[in-house]
């Protein structure tokens, strides 16, 4: 039986190239999640009420992408909060959500927070 194709070195390697910029991609992408969830988590586990005398201080610590397509990302976010009081009282909480991100119009929108 004849050979009737035979991948050359050059086709290889263009395919090696081009399964090395499909994952340099996803990378990308997840790393971009992860910013995005980081930013939106801090924001929403940060307060601050001068007139109760209550400052909140969120510290992310974790990020996780469960779940990332073109248009909508799962990620699961956890953190430390520091709680500081007027009377000079501090103490910590842990905080953990799940977020869920939608892109519309090549914007990043959140679309639920789910504290758990």
């Amino acid at each position: 039986m004849d050979k009737i194709f035979s991948p050359s070195k050059w086709f290889v390697g263009f395919c090696g190239l081009f399964v090395c910029i499909f994952f340099a991609l996803k990378y990308v992408h997840e790393c971009h999640m992860q910013e995005i969830a980081k930013v939106v988590a801090t924001d929403m586990f940060s307060y601050n009420w001068p007139t109760s005398g209550v400052n909140i201080v969120c510290d992310i610590n974790e990020i996780k992408v469960l779940k990332a397509d073109t248009n909508d990302a799962e990620v699961m976010v956890q953190g430390t909060q520091k709680i500081e009081r007027s009377s000079g009282d501090t103490s910590t909480s842990s905080c953990r959500a799940l977020l869920k991100l939608y892109r519309a119009n090549n914007k990043w929108f959140v679309g639920a927070m789910e504290a758990q």
